[in-house]
């Protein structure tokens, strides 16, 4: 069996083991232009899911329009449908935190109205020990329950279960995958990234994997033992933003207070 086999294999397996997916199951994944989303679209195209892809238009300087070109010819080349979120042009992107509470709040939406049963997304194992490692430094231990292949988040009709089927995969395996099997993806860092914390993190982590090879894949199966410690109460009802309705830990949403605060209107 040769590497792209046993790629495939692995992940066939995560989404049987931690029961992500059905055939039966209306999918939609959310696209980047990234080479893992791209992939993750591939495989799910592969394995025979009903797949739509989920491209959010951030109007980031040329980064967007070159990212949107990528999913349009991916989703042409594959034969799956393609819907396009543009947020309003009064909204700037500043900084990957804003950019990361826009994405979810967009994804879960878009998704519900596609009336997808699940939400994919191209997270990997690098992603997952990343998010990790910020969340104990930056003190936010509990959003660590948000982590692992399929999100232990509260049920509510609003809410879109989201999964993330490459969450073994490293960086590195996905790349030699996408290029292998033809997968096009953008190749340039987002221009927001620059001065990223995530950066420094995955500085750390790429030393300590010299370290030891098994850091990473050691690290993400203790993230899966310890996911019980970081969960928020059960018993803790579901809020609905009082200015968007859509789920919220406070009466105003995250991503209706970046809006009010930049004076954007909604969308």
């Amino acid at each position: 069996m040769g590497f792209a086999e046993k790629f495939e294999e692995k992940v066939r397996e995560t989404i049987k083991q931690y029961k992500l997916l059905q055939k039966e199951e209306k999918v939609a994944v959310a696209i980047s232009g990234g080479k893992d989303s791209a992939t993750a679209l591939y495989l799910l195209k592969k394995f025979g899911y009903a797949a739509e892809a989920l491209f959010i238009d951030l109007r980031i300087e040329n980064y967007s329009e070159e990212n949107l070109k990528i999913a349009k010819d991916l989703c042409e080349k594959l034969g799956v449908k393609l819907n396009v979120v543009k947020l309003d042009n009064g909204i700037k992107i500043k900084d990957c935190r804003m950019c990361g509470i826009l994405k979810k709040w967009v994804m879960n939406k878009y998704a519900r109205k596609l009336k997808a049963q699940k939400l994919v997304t191209g997270h990997n194992l690098d992603d997952e020990i990343e998010t990790f490692l910020m969340n104990i430094f930056q003190g936010n231990f509990e959003l660590n329950a948000a982590l692992g292949p399929k999100p232990g988040l509260a049920l509510d009709k609003k809410f879109v279960q989201r999964v993330k089927p490459l969450y073994f995969c490293t960086n590195e395996e996905i790349e030699r995958y996408a290029i292998e099997k033809n997968i096009a993806f953008n190749k340039k860092s987002c221009p927001l990234s620059k001065n990223a914390f995530r950066k420094v993190v995955r500085k750390f982590i790429r030393q300590m994997a010299l370290q030891n090879k098994n850091f990473k894949h050691d690290l993400a199966n203790k993230i899966l033992e310890m996911k019980s410690l970081f969960k928020a109460p059960e018993e803790k009802e579901v809020m609905y933003c009082k200015i968007c309705g859509e789920p919220s830990r406070n009466e105003v949403c995250k991503r209706c207070k970046i809006l009010k605060s930049a004076a954007a209107p909604t969308f």
